[in-house]
C-alpha cells in the first residue's frame, strides 16, 4: 500500500489494507461546497460547518428532482465525485438542519423530501446506500439503506406545510442512527446500515413521484454537519 500522509494510519477495511485518519476525540468537519441555490457553507467556531440557506424547488411535468450536495468538488452525478464520506472514516455522525415545505403532498401530487448521508446515483431514486430522514406527505421517516434495501421506521409525530422544523440525525456506524424532530424520537434504525468503504455525500434532495404541473419548494438553513 502506498504511503499515507502525516496523521494516517494504515488499517484494514472489509480484508483490505486502507490509509484512515487518526482517530479523534472532538468534532471535524467535512469540507464543503453547495451545490444548491443559497449562501456557501462555512466553519463554524465548534468545529462544525454552518450551511447557508439553501431553496429545492420541484416542477410538475415529467417526474423531477432537485438534489444538492455539500462536498468538495461540483457534482456532475451523485456517488462518483470527489469529497465524498465512508462510514468508516468517523466514528459518529451528526447531521442537524432546519426545514419548511410549502405544501405537503395530496391525492394528486406528490413530492419526496430526503436529507442527510447516501449515495445517489440515479435522477428518480432514493439513494442506493445512506442514513437520512423522508418527509413524505406528512410521514416523517428514519431511514437506512444498503444496496437499495432499505429499514424505513415511521415515527408518531407528523409533517407540517408551511412550518419551520428542526431535525437531527445521530448516527454511531455499527450500532445504528437515532434520528429526531423537532426534539422527539422518530425512530432508531440499525438495519441495512451501508458498508464501511461506500463513499457517500451529505445531500438534501426533494423529488416529485406524480401530479401535474404544481410547484414545491423547500427551504434549509442553519444545517451543520459534525464528524467524530
Amino acid at each position: 500500500v502506498a504511503g499515507g500522509a502525516d496523521g494516517q494510519v494504515l488499517a484494514v477495511v472489509n480484508g483490505t489494507p486502507e490509509w484512515m485518519p487518526l482517530p479523534s476525540f472532538g468534532p471535524r468537519a467535512l469540507s464543503v461546497y453547495n451545490a444548491g441555490t443559497g449562501a456557501v457553507a462555512s466553519l463554524d467556531g465548534d468545529g462544525s460547518y454552518l450551511a447557508g440557506a439553501l431553496t429545492l424547488t420541484t416542477t410538475g411535468g415529467a417526474p423531477t428532482r432537485t438534489q444538492a450536495w455539500w462536498n468538495t468538488a461540483t457534482v456532475a452525478n451523485a456517488g462518483t465525485s470527489a469529497g465524498s464520506l465512508k462510514r468508516g472514516l468517523f466514528t459518529r455522525y451528526m447531521d442537524r438542519f432546519k426545514f419548511a415545505v410549502n405544501a405537503l403532498s395530496d391525492g394528486t401530487d406528490t413530492y419526496v423530501l430526503e436529507i442527510g448521508l447516501g449515495r445517489i446515483t440515479s435522477t428518480v431514486n432514493p439513494p442506493v446506500d445512506g442514513v437520512f430522514i423522508r418527509i413524505s406527505g406528512a410521514t416523517v421517516e428514519a431511514v437506512m439503506r444498503s444496496g437499495d434495501t432499505e429499514t424505513a421506521s415511521a415515527g408518531a409525530m407528523s409533517a407540517t406545510a408551511a412550518t419551520v422544523m428542526e431535525a437531527l440525525i445521530d448516527y454511531t456506524p455499527g450500532v445504528g442512527a437515532s434520528m429526531y424532530l423537532d426534539g422527539v424520537l422518530i425512530a432508531t434504525v440499525a438495519s441495512n446500515e451501508p458498508g464501511s468503504t461506500v463513499a457517500m455525500h451529505v445531500f438534501a434532495r426533494h423529488h416529485r413521484t406524480a401530479g401535474t404541473a404544481v410547484t414545491r419548494t423547500t427551504e434549509i438553513a442553519d444545517r451543520r454537519v459534525w464528524l467524530f
